[in-house]
């Protein structure tokens, strides 16, 4: 039996007219859910677009290595595994031991680069650590000079 060959099923529309008022609510429900999916979707979208193309440029950049660097990458990747490996246990040994070791290689490879970076977190370091004792004694003469 075919399935074009079926008599289609006649759609009682009084039921349909007699349930105006939840049709209405569930439209409006409707509209305001894919209304928030188009916004959501337009907020991702260009994220996402930029994504692809940094995996595109990646890809690129990796296919057209220059010498030397899928080594120095292996060796980077190792350091992070070895990392890995010593953190057995306590968790912030996991989150501390791997980049720690991966940065140790790397700046065994990138000096300058190490270098530069070093000097511009530590310039950060010292910033929050002088608005943390900012904070601290604003706190200390709020709650304690009142006694």
């Amino acid at each position: 039996m075919s399935f074009h060959s079926t008599p289609f099923p006649r759609v009682n529309l009084n039921m349909w007219r007699s349930q105006g008022p939840s049709l209405k609510k569930a439209s409006h429900i409707s509209d305001s859910i894919v209304s928030h999916i188009q916004e959501t979707y337009s907020q991702t979208e260009p994220k996402m677009q930029s994504l692809v193309q940094w995996g595109l440029d990646s890809y690129e950049y990796l296919q057209n290595a220059p010498p030397g660097f899928l080594p120095r990458l292996g060796v980077i990747g190792f350091a992070g595994v070895v990392g890995l490996l010593l953190a057995r246990g306590s968790k912030i040994k996991k989150l501390v031991y791997p980049p720690s070791f991966m940065g140790l290689a790397a700046s065994l490879y990138y000096p300058q680069q190490a270098i530069i970076f070093a000097q511009v977190s530590g310039e950060k370091l010292y910033d929050w650590g002088l608005r943390g004792y900012i904070v601290i004694e604003d706190l200390w003469k709020e709650n304690f000079q009142k006694l």
